[in-house]
């Protein structure tokens, strides 16, 4: 998940889709000013401004600076390629796994049942509206034109016989 408002490779594809601006909000230029401009991105902003650039800098050095693995988009190219971590949490080790399980229920129950703006289409946890993409569209999905000819440019490289199509 990106620790910004948006993730810099959609911009990129908005780029690659020949879109020439950006929502105001999302980028800064070179200098630290705001762009809507989208020739002139040079990072985005980060998710809950300052406090979400604070999250963003840890989650960064643990994850990249901690293995020595590249970081941000202008990564060294000499450091190894892009850097994760991964934790697993035993709820067990606190407590109850079930009475857990039952409190995040609880929790979700909660955030679901508040009232909804007269445009909303519903209140989705992580992940719950790419499932519903992915339900409705079968085993279709949606690339962007200019992906579909990259993946099939690729392809044709390798010696593959796959074709991907639009629409």
């Amino acid at each position: 998940m990106a620790r910004s408002v948006v993730a810099f490779g959609k911009i990129a594809n908005m780029k690659r889709q020949g879109l020439k601006e950006v929502p105001a909000g999302w980028a800064l230029d070179e200098n630290g000013d705001p762009t809507t401009d989208i020739d002139r991105v040079y990072s985005v902003m980060p998710l809950g401004g300052y406090k979400g650039f604070g999250l963003s800098l840890m989650v960064d050095v643990i994850s990249g600076l901690l293995i020595g693995g590249g970081t941000g988009v202008r990564a060294n190219p000499d450091q190894m390629g892009p850097a994760h971590t991964f934790m697993a949490i035993d709820p067990g080790a606190f407590g109850d796994p079930e009475g857990f399980r039952a409190r995040v229920d609880a929790r979700v129950a909660g955030f679901k049942s508040c009232r909804r703006s007269a445009h909303s289409t519903g209140i989705y946890m992580p992940g719950e509206l790419e499932e519903l993409c992915c339900e409705r569209s079968g085993e279709a999905a949606d690339i962007i034109p200019e992906i579909v000819e990259d993946l099939n440019t690729l392809a044709k490289e390798m010696g593959r016989e796959v074709r991907l199509r639009e629409g």
